[in-house]
């Protein structure tokens, strides 16, 4: 296997040549969302997220001897708690099942076995999912939120362990996107947000002030 090929595993970036002889052995979608995040984030900093750890996660699997293939993101998800927002784009649970329904089927009827559900947005809640397809699909089905994965190494390194749109995720997106951070006069990021001296979680903060201003997070 050559050095490119190990870049060779993105679905969107394939041809039917590539797909046909890639003999893929797991197929990895990542899933993210379309919602605000403070001031300072962008709109699809979930899938962002979701694509570039999903991409540093199937290049390290395939350099390994793994045959990963990344499916595109999923870019929408469950919006309940901040529907009162401009364009947070919601899919209800029931049409989000559905929808990875059919998404598990072409899986498996490319011949893969093996599927893992790369969750970037806390709204998404997969088990239930995974428990109505089980003995439904002959494709192996694994959950992965890697946020709560990560949980314990973010706590030691940041500073205020956030629940959306504080310091880890912050720091995510200036390490993958940081044209897409917002910025002070000072070049500081999240310029228009408040600071505060302790964390307040963007979801909470959200429910308190409304939909008619920009909820609070430490950035």
């Amino acid at each position: 296997m050559t050095t490119d090929s190990y870049e060779r595993h993105r679905l969107e970036e394939m041809t039917l040549a590539d797909v046909r002889e890639g003999g893929w052995q797991v197929a990895l979608l990542p899933t993210g969302a379309t919602e605000p995040h403070n001031l300072h984030l962008p709109y699809g900093t979930d899938s962002l997220e979701a694509w570039h750890l999903a991409d540093a996660c199937c290049r390290r699997a395939n350099q390994r001897g793994g045959r990963v293939v990344q499916l595109p993101v999923l870019p929408y998800g469950t919006e309940s708690n901040l529907r009162q927002f401009p364009l947070a784009m919601n899919l209800q649970p029931s049409t989000l099942t559905l929808v990875l329904r059919d998404l598990v089927e072409s899986v498996e009827a490319a011949g893969i076995r093996k599927m893992v559900l790369f969750n970037s947005h806390g709204g998404n809640d997969f088990k239930p999912v995974l428990r109505e397809l089980y003995g439904r699909t002959s494709v192996h089905l694994f959950l992965c939120n890697w946020y709560q994965m990560i949980r314990d190494l973010a706590a030691e390194v940041c500073d205020h362990p956030d629940d959306h749109a504080g310091e880890m995720e912050t720091s995510l997106i200036l390490a993958f996107r940081p044209d897409l951070v917002r910025r002070d006069a000072d070049g500081r990021a999240g310029g228009r947000c408040r600071r505060e001296t302790s964390a307040v979680p963007l979801r909470s903060a959200a429910a308190r002030l409304g939909g008619h201003q920009p909820p609070v997070a430490l950035c």
